[in-house]
């Protein structure tokens, strides 16, 4: 990626990412150093692969999630035989909402019993929000139902 590109404004004309950042930095080592003190296309460099190396961190973190969340709606629905669908939502499962690095993984559980679900969500290397869809209006169900992902089903 070119740094004149990455400086660009998004297609509403707003900076994003790193190029908003780096406006604020050039923007206090110039005021205050002269330009000739500051290679604003080395920082840009130099951002741009900070950005991009965080951005591959979070995106294998993200998989490792779905992962996860995979084999924890397995495990539940085999131990619960009441449970009939278990769909995973949120940033985790949706590609585009915006994933942190500290993101949980939303699981909506059709039937089953929460708090034996619950108690069966092991330690692990993620935050798990099981909602009780059953129990949740048609308003919230509904996009969860139509854009989720089924992690688990009773057949």
């Amino acid at each position: 990626m070119t740094s004149a590109g990455w400086l660009g404004p998004d297609g509403a004309g707003r900076l994003t990412g790193p190029a908003l950042l780096l406006r604020g930095i050039a923007f206090t080592i110039i005021s205050g150093m002269g330009s000739s003190a500051f290679d604003i296309g080395a920082a840009a460099r130099r951002l741009t692969q900070r950005w991009e190396e965080r951005s591959e961190r979070v995106e294998q973190r993200r998989r490792e999630a779905r992962v996860w969340a995979s084999q924890l709606a397995a495990t539940l629905g085999a131990a619960d035989p009441t449970v009939e669908k278990i769909v995973g939502f949120g940033s985790t499962f949706e590609t585009w909402r915006r994933y942190r690095e500290d993101s949980d993984i939303d699981l909506g559980v059709v039937g089953g019993d929460r708090q034996r679900l619950s108690a069966l969500v092991p330690p692990g290397p993620f935050e798990v929000s099981l909602v009780e869809l059953d129990l949740q209006p048609e308003s919230f169900t509904a996009p969860v139902l139509q854009n989720g992902v089924v992690l688990y089903e009773r057949r």
